[in-house]
């Protein structure tokens, strides 16, 4: 008679392990989906398979809670970060995906969770769309739901994503978030022709219009006011901020990898102009890690937290400017010549950074901070 073979415990998943595996890969793959209307799907198809698109779900779904759980935003920081240092444009989707899925976890029930875990399942990210112009989505009340029509802008994956969650209204009794019927619905037209930025090219972003479209109540997400409320609307900036760092950490990499192959490491004017983005960078990370901490703090008051993510927001994009300027500077003409991956990861930066309402967000943080330091 045998002896039975021990019965081993499965490894605990590990999302930092999983994004190194992808990395690389995606580095390289990035290069390719720099073209207007292009989408990662090889890099999605990695984050699928490795795990990272089924992660933010909860437990009892397959997942791991990541970005729900305390002890898991430092964890969702460096997943973040590693994806922005391989490509920008994956990492705002799968920031979107992210953001998707908190919101669902924390204003929807389990029936709009297991809808976006079957799309997980299916290598399918979700994203949240909320930028809009001047009209917005118009809402009306019918049978069992309600009727959207109007138009979001600047939709990441606007021409994959089959499940996102939109913004609606702000109005009196309106829902604050939705999940959209299956995109192939009648009523949803996707038009990807304005998006001609300058970066972020392979996000696959564009317009999408909404007519007559019902979406039912038990795809409504929390009730009125609860997706503004301070600090999770404002504060859950600090994961777009942990995308971008790793972009400026690329940057750094290929900043340095120039001057050592170009010999101009032995000017003392560039050394010096490096050294200061280098040291740079590192106060941006020293920023976004602060930045995480504070949002996610659950001790903290609302208006703390995401005042320090607002003074994180304004404080990182001026350092960043500077980064780039430096590296361009630096690098000369080739910084702006395809296919050097430093025009690639500059151009996706520089849009990137264009977040809204930046100006908004400082000036609450100086408002903040007069009335504290004025008691």
């Amino acid at each position: 008679m045998t002896n039975p073979q021990p019965i081993l415990p499965v490894p605990a998943f590990d999302p930092v392990a999983a994004m190194a595996r992808c990395a690389d890969a995606i580095f390289v793959q990035d290069e390719r989906t720099d073209a207007i209307g292009g989408f990662p799907h090889d890099s999605v198809a990695l984050l699928a398979d490795a795990g990272l698109l089924i992660a933010p779900f909860p437990v009892h779904m397959g997942g791991s809670a990541l970005g729900s759980r305390e002890d898991s935003i430092a964890v969702l920081r460096d997943v973040l970060t590693m994806l922005g240092n391989a490509s920008q444009a994956v990492g705002r989707l799968y920031e979107g995906h992210v953001n998707a899925i908190i919101l669902a976890t924390r204003h929807g029930g389990e029936a709009i969770l297991a809808e976006l875990a079957a799309e997980a399942r299916a290598g399918r990210l979700s994203g949240v769309w909320n930028a809009e112009p001047q009209a917005g989505l118009r809402l009306s009340r019918c049978d069992n739901g309600w009727q959207i029509d109007g138009q979001k802008i600047y939709c990441s994956g606007a021409g994959t994503i089959r499940r996102p969650v939109v913004t609606a209204a702000r109005e009196a009794g309106a829902p604050p978030l939705m999940l959209v019927p299956d995109m192939t619905t009648p009523g949803v037209t996707v038009d990807l022709s304005a998006w001609r930025a300058a970066g972020m090219h392979g996000s696959m972003t564009g317009s999408v219009a909404f007519r007559a479209v019902v979406v039912p109540d038990d795809a409504v997400l929390g009730s009125e006011g609860t997706y503004y409320q301070a600090p999770a609307f404002a504060a859950g900036a600090w994961r777009v901020l942990a995308v971008q760092l790793g972009a400026l950490q690329r940057v750094i990499k290929l900043h340095a990898a120039f001057l050592r192959r170009s010999g101009r490491e032995r000017e003392p004017v560039l050394r010096s102009r490096f050294a200061d983005a280098a040291a740079d960078a590192e106060l941006a990370r020293l920023l976004v890690v602060a930045a995480a901490a504070h949002a996610e703090d659950r001790s903290a008051a609302p208006a703390d937290a995401e005042n320090y993510v607002n003074m994180a927001r304004t404080a990182f994009e001026r350092l960043a400017l500077g980064i780039i300027a430096a590296t361009r500077r630096n690098v000369g003409l080739s910084s702006f010549v395809a296919p050097n991956p430093i025009d690639r990861v500059l151009r996706d930066l520089e849009t990137y950074l264009r977040q809204p309402f930046l100006d908004v967000s400082r000036d609450s943080y100086a408002l903040h901070l007069l009335a504290k330091e004025a008691c």
